[in-house]
């Protein structure tokens, strides 16, 4: 081969005699001619002598699809942009028992495929900005040696655009998927039930206020007497599910998971007979809220309990 700087004669070494310039050293096996140093510094462009002479590439390690992105190899970038987004999809619908295994899966994984990615992306690169080359000067053989390069640095070069629009994106839809996991309408409180034993009326009544307090009338016909007054707390669909784990409720058989919902009833004060008792009693329920009828069977958790709120419009 000659020297790319001088037109020397050369042989395998790694300077040229004459002119003492770095001559290519890498071994890669292709299908298609061997581009020149100068032709793979022109479309590497920046940090070319780098990824020219080096094995492992840091930039790729650390950056991943950003990296790809940034050295315009689009179809690598979005491939791995595509796995990253199916797991986060994905983990949302993976049971809560698992998911931790999973995600330390993954991210074990994801450290070892770095790894590989990085040994062997520059050799990866080199290959593809040789493919490049040598299409661009078949494509345009009846051109100048100047033009000819110009076209192999405006196919190569780097892309800081894409990297940035790349992260905008991933930001917007990891916040949209975050919003759709969370956008569950809490449908209990602030309102006022009808309570019912079964399918049965009372003369029973309570009040879940804004301001996260309640009141329990056990005759809203007599608010006066036999009440019990506190603060409640309302978990529904994931969050419900993940606090049902701490009471061992079982809920593998819901279906639809964002109609489930636990109530908790913290009594500080109660009116019995007359007289007033402070307190500090906890009352924990569950059940499915019926959007069609605005109601919802109530489990007491750990007892035999179960009565139906009815809301009043």
């Amino acid at each position: 081969m000659n020297c790319p700087y001088c037109g020397e004669k050369t042989d395998n070494s790694e300077f040229c005699y004459k002119c003492g310039n770095r001559l290519i050293t890498h071994t890669i096996t292709t299908d298609y001619e061997l581009s020149d140093t100068k032709e793979l510094e022109t479309y590497i462009d920046k940090n070319s002598s780098k990824i020219l002479n080096r094995r492992f590439s840091i930039p790729s390690f650390f950056f991943g699809s950003l990296y790809y992105l940034y050295r315009k190899m689009y179809f690598l970038a979005i491939f791995f942009i595509t796995l990253s987004f199916a797991y986060s999809i994905g983990i949302y619908y993976i049971p809560e028992d698992y998911k931790l295994y999973i995600s330390l899966i993954y991210l074990v994984f994801s450290i070892l495929f770095n790894i590989v990615i990085a040994i062997k992306f520059n050799s990866i690169y080199i290959n593809h900005a040789n493919k490049s080359i040598n299409k661009i000067k078949n494509r345009y053989k009846d051109k100048s040696r100047f033009e000819v390069m110009e076209r192999i640095k405006y196919s190569g070069s780097t892309n800081l655009l894409a990297p940035a629009l790349a992260i905008l994106i991933i930001g917007l839809l990891n916040t949209y998927i975050i919003y759709k996991q969370n956008d569950v309408v809490d449908n209990l409180s602030n309102a006022k039930y009808k309570v019912a034993e079964g399918y049965r009326e009372t003369d029973a009544e309570i009040e879940l206020n804004e301001d996260s307090s309640f009141i329990w009338y056990s005759n809203k016909n007599n608010k006066e007497d036999n009440f019990f007054v506190g603060k409640y707390q309302v978990y529904v669909g994931r969050n419900a599910i993940n606090e049902a784990k701490r009471y061992k409720l079982s809920t593998d058989r819901i279906q639809d998971k964002n109609s489930y919902y636990i109530l908790k009833l913290n009594i500080n004060r109660q009116s019995v007979n007359g007289e007033i008792i402070n307190t500090n009693t906890t009352l924990i329920y569950y059940g499915l809220y019926d959007n069609k009828y605005h109601t919802i069977d109530l489990n007491r958790v750990g007892m035999s309990d179960y009565f139906r709120l009815v809301k009043v419009k």
